[in-house]
């Protein structure tokens, strides 16, 4: 089960003032005081865009761990899927563009930090939350001096002429793309801009909300860069072919993770009067790179789906270089040899050997098929 880091809660619990420290309690009022600032901070982000500045502290309390936990399980995918993107390098220079408080670059330092020495810079254009960053930042060397993290305030337009001769490893925009370009086709060029700041074997993360225009927007850029034969597509994706879900139901279908994890005691608290989903993590992304990692397997497949139980049948829907495909297990065909598939889930890699090919968009599993979980890493 995935959990916040519990250094993470603990630094949040000081910074926000949430413990009674005489009771060894939570302030109930101070919970109720942020659970209102965040219906207030919905209500005004909805109409105008704005309010992250004006409710700072609640945007911290909820938003902040959630979108470092994403950053962080998009790090170690990488790690695990593509450990050449950080090999060999003693120091890894990340930059994070429109940081906010710093969930993306933070969810980065969390995940690599074991094994390197890390540099973060980070930019946003408001004052009020680059305060709050450095307030996190402060903490968080108290624990690793190794660690150096450079903050700026910068306006983060189309232009983006960012004044540094130095490159990056890791570039990230992480819940900024929809700020910063909110038309409906993201221009390639804007793409461009981001990887003159990465080092040539670097890496770009991006990730969006899990909402449908957002993510089939994110899916649109993917397919338009790959027209180019410029950069490459990480992940989420196995193949470099056109997106099988960008032409299914007449757009109605997405290409988005949704990860069960537990939430820290105090944002269920929080929840108590928001009445939010908060058992999942739910975001879009992709990470790009101009240099070719790897060979792809042809046996690999990502999972685009939850796993449809119905009766006398299980299925779930494949992502394939030449299209989104179902698979489907009888009951009567489950064994030992496939008994993986009971517990996939949507973002899962799986290894597919013997299956039946009904046809080009059914494939079924038989009681000789081998189905195998690419193993997850320790969370």
């Amino acid at each position: 089960m995935i959990r916040l880091l519990p250094e993470i809660e603990s630094m949040l619990l000081r910074l926000l003032g949430l413990h009674d420290h005489a009771r060894k309690v939570f302030d109930v009022r101070r919970i109720r005081s942020l659970s209102a600032q965040l219906h207030r901070l919905t209500h005004e982000f909805i109409h105008t865009k704005s309010g992250k500045d004006k409710y700072s502290d609640a945007y911290l309390a909820y938003h902040f761990p959630i979108n470092l936990m994403k950053s962080w399980m998009i790090t170690r995918w990488l790690q695990n899927r593509f450990p050449l993107c950080f090999t060999g390098k003693k120091t890894l220079h990340v930059l994070d563009i429109g940081c906010g408080h710093g969930a993306g670059m933070f969810g980065t330092y969390y995940a690599l930090k074991k094994n390197h020495r890390i540099s973060l810079t980070g930019i946003d254009r408001s004052a009020v939350v680059l305060k709050a960053c450095r307030q996190i930042a402060f903490l968080v060397k108290k624990d690793d001096s190794r660690l150096r993290v450079t903050l700026r305030r910068h306006q983060l337009d189309g232009a983006l002429l960012l004044k540094t001769r130095r490159k990056f490893d890791v570039v990230i925009l992480a819940n900024a793309l929809a700020e910063i370009e909110q038309d409906e086709v993201i221009p390639k060029k804007y793409i461009g801009q981001i990887f003159r700041y990465a080092t040539d074997d670097g890496i770009v993360v991006i990730i969006e909300p899990a909402s449908r225009i957002l993510s089939r927007r994110l899916m649109r850029l993917r397919d338009s860069l790959l027209q180019e034969h410029t950069y490459h597509i990480l992940l989420p994706c196995l193949h470099e072919r056109t997106c099988p879900l960008a032409a299914v139901r007449k757009g109605k279908e997405w290409c988005h993770q949704s990860r069960v994890w537990q939430p820290p005691h105090y944002i269920q608290m929080l929840n108590k009067t928001l009445h939010r989903e908060i058992d999942r993590l739910k975001f879009s992304y992709l990470v790009l790179s101009k240099r070719k990692y790897r060979e792809r397997s042809r046996s690999d497949f990502l999972v685009v789906s939850n796993l449809l139980k119905e009766k006398g049948r299980k299925r779930c829907y494949l992502c394939t270089p030449t299209g989104r495909v179902e698979l489907v297990r009888l009951d009567t065909s489950r064994n030992l040899q496939n008994d993986d598939f009971d517990r996939i889930a949507r973002g899962d890699i799986i290894t597919l050997d013997d299956v039946k090919r009904k046809r080009q968009d059914t494939w079924r599993i038989e009681p000789s098929s081998r189905v195998s979980l690419k193993p997850s890493m320790p969370w």
